[in-house]
């Protein structure tokens, strides 16, 4: 799904409210003048938006699932900044989008701060003990807010809590049920929350409840993402594992790091910098599907881009769920680098972001995302790039700006693919 966004005033409208009041204001401003979600279907196949800078720039956002990033838009509507919103984000794909992303997912995020004159490559991998995938989701996205953000912890994970107590199953979600109900039906927990009575993949617009995600994602929420890898709580999850047949100490748990590098140099073009943040494929990460991953992109006013990748290395990782936990595992020793590539064209000071893309799926995908890129600089429609990028095993996000985020002299396209995602007016 795609959203962008113009506003004069209205962040700082927004920002000085009440709570309450600019959670009203956030439901309010998802109705947008023009809008066709082709997730509730209707729209066209690629979801792509053009947006005029003719007013103040707020932001924009592209996500695998509407629902998240609807979030993402929301954070930025709120005050955030894109790292506000790609948490946000991130997190609400783990609930909305569990084919592709969960609490057990890896990933990397690609960081620049045009602004500041910052920038790096997070990297997240869901790896670690033996015969498991370990959950480093939170672990990467609390060091993606402690690095960047500026909205507080309880604000990003809350949109995530509320959507995990029901939302309605995108044409995106219902996909992938639909092409992996076998894998579905083999864990019982996980058969409990994807199929009905009847031993059927929910349909597009069925409601997803997850009580028990919910309850983790809302202590996570106010005791922080570290319940997951230390303390009482991490011991907890452990032993779990280990009931579960899984050779998984509270010591491996303690030891799932995020950390940043640098991005690699892919290039120059016109004056222009590319880079890029990839690796090469290995083990189970080299046989991803569309839908073994998600991904997100975020701009904000300042010029700040956000764009990350996240795996759980094949649809609905393992298929297996963790009892009281909620979230599904990622395949052995994921690493995610092979099937997650994210790219950037930036001005000759890094200073000035043009494009950023992602590309999810398979081994292929850094070659994918340097040739999205290429395609998007010599200024191929949006929709009509990622169409010669993804694949039957691919999907991928992405936005580029003639001339640049924060300029106002030329529209910038942001989109997003695999098909039945959203559509939003061009104006």
């Amino acid at each position: 799904m795609v959203v962008s966004f113009s506003s004069p005033g209205l962040r700082r409208l927004v920002r000085r409210a009440p709570s309450g009041c600019r959670r009203s204001a956030a439901a309010a401003l998802a109705v947008v003048a023009g809008m066709v979600l082709s997730a509730c279907g209707l729209g066209s196949d690629t979801s792509v938006f053009s947006r005029s800078l003719n007013d103040d720039f707020v932001g924009m956002a592209a996500a695998s699932e509407p629902e998240a990033a609807l979030v993402a838009r929301n954070i930025l509507r709120g005050g955030g900044n894109a790292a506000d919103a790609a948490v946000a984000g991130s997190l609400a794909l783990a609930v909305t989008y569990p084919a592709g992303v969960s609490l057990g997912a890896g990933g990397r995020c690609l960081v620049i701060d045009g602004q500041a004159g910052r920038s790096g490559v997070l990297e997240f991998p869901a790896a670690g003990a033996a015969g498991v995938g370990l959950p480093a989701l939170v672990r990467g996205l609390a060091v993606l807010h402690d690095s960047y953000g500026e909205i507080k912890w309880q604000g990003l994970t809350g949109p995530a809590v509320r959507l995990a107590g029901g939302v309605a199953v995108s044409r995106t979600l219902a996909a992938a049920l639909a092409a992996n109900s076998r894998k579905l039906a083999d864990d019982p927990l996980t058969a409990a929350l994807f199929l009905d009575g009847s031993g059927q993949p929910l349909q597009e617009g069925d409601r997803l409840v997850q009580p028990a995600l919910r309850r983790i994602l809302g202590q996570i929420q106010f005791e922080s993402g570290g319940i997951l890898y230390t303390g009482q709580s991490g011991r907890t999850l452990a032993l779990t594992l280990r009931d579960m047949g899984l050779a998984v100490t509270a010591a491996d748990l303690a030891a799932v790091q995020a950390t940043w590098g640098a991005a690699s140099a892919a290039g120059a073009v016109d004056g222009r910098l590319r880079w890029l943040a990839a690796g090469q494929a290995t083990g189970a990460a080299a046989t991803g599907t569309r839908h073994s991953g998600g991904g997100i992109v975020t701009a904000d006013g300042s010029g700040m881009v956000v764009v990350c990748g996240l795996s759980l290395g094949a649809p609905f990782g393992t298929g297996v769920t963790v009892p009281d936990w909620g979230f599904l595992l990622a395949e052995p020793a994921v690493t995610t680098s092979g099937t997650t590539a994210l790219a950037a064209e930036l001005s000759d000071s890094a200073r000035t972001v043009y494009s950023a893309v992602a590309v999810i799926g398979d081994a292929a995908a850094a070659e994918r995302a340097q040739g999205l890129l290429a395609r998007l600089g010599d200024g191929a429609p949006a929709a009509a790039a990622l169409a010669a990028t993804v694949t039957a095993a691919t999907q991928a996000v992405a936005f580029h700006c003639p001339d640049g985020v924060a300029s106002r002299a030329a529209p910038c396209a942001i989109a997003a693919d695999p098909p039945g995602l959203a559509l939003l007016d061009r104006r």
